[in-house]
């Protein structure tokens, strides 16, 4: 009995072997990474320090992430950044105003199955990463910190907090949270503001909460610094808030020492 084989037959077999050898499809810093209910983008560095998971501002975009001082900063320093893109316009966490192009969805489970997905993809432990959010990416940031526990480095929320009402309690969490906060920010005060329907929480009853919840104690470092140099007092402490003079912005820098060294 004869056996035909051709390169077509061939390149088939491959591409089917390499497929189960290697189920996550490529993608990078301008092409989408896809995870169940959502995708994200990644620039990888060899021998990483640690991985930075960004989420964005309002009407944000992951592909912007990779275009920003932010980007630039993580390429310098050796680290892996990671950005989350928003089924809608913001973040789908309670309360947020649902007007404009709102799309309903799992947000911790979004954001759970990109960690899973960078663990397979790259190897990197979740204990190296640290989830990082601006304005409404720190709304983000500050919800999951409350409602969940992911085994991660750090949180670090900047310029967001949660809308209100916001929780009455928080999980049990031993993972250190830093909020960054400009005392001149406008956008997202630090007793905050209406917007439409809602309103933005104010920061220092949920510091308060997400404090007392995890019988941690609260530590406040005054304004007058840009960059926050809180690594070594986070140790002894779960909650941080650093401020500054700024106002509704940030310098990539800010969170160099609340990454893993």
């Amino acid at each position: 009995m004869r056996h035909v084989f051709s390169l077509g037959s061939a390149a088939f077999a491959l591409s089917a072997m390499l497929t189960l050898v290697h189920p996550a499809a490529a993608c990078s810093d301008s092409t989408d990474c896809t995870v169940p209910t959502g995708t994200y983008r990644i620039m990888e560095v060899p021998d990483t320090k640690a991985t930075l998971i960004y989420a964005h501002g309002y009407k944000g975009k992951a592909s912007g992430v990779m275009k920003s001082r932010l980007r630039a900063y993580a390429e310098d320093e050796g680290i892996t950044l990671v950005a989350l893109q928003s089924a809608g316009d913001d973040w789908a966490i309670p309360n947020v105003p649902t007007g404009g192009n709102y799309v309903p969805r799992n947000e911790i489970a979004y954001l759970t199955s990109v960690i899973e997905d960078i663990e397979t993809r790259l190897g990197n432990p979740r204990s190296r990463m640290v989830f990082v959010g601006f304005s409404a990416g720190g709304m983000f940031v500050s919800h999951t910190a409350c409602a969940s526990d992911l085994g991660l480095h750090a949180f670090v929320a900047i310029a967001g907090t949660v809308w209100a009402p916001g929780p009455d309690t928080c999980t049990v969490n031993t993972t250190p949270f830093v909020h960054i906060h400009g005392t001149n920010d406008k956008v997202v005060p630090m007793q905050g503001r209406p917007i439409a329907e809602t309103h933005q929480g104010d920061v220092m009853t949920f510091l308060t909460t997400l404090a007392t919840s995890r019988g941690a104690q609260e530590i406040t470092l005054p304004a007058g610094q840009e960059v926050c140099d809180a690594a070594q007092r986070i140790a002894g402490s779960n909650v941080v808030l650093c401020l500054t003079d700024a106002g509704h912005g940030y310098q990539p820098e800010a969170v160099a020492k609340l990454l893993p060294q």
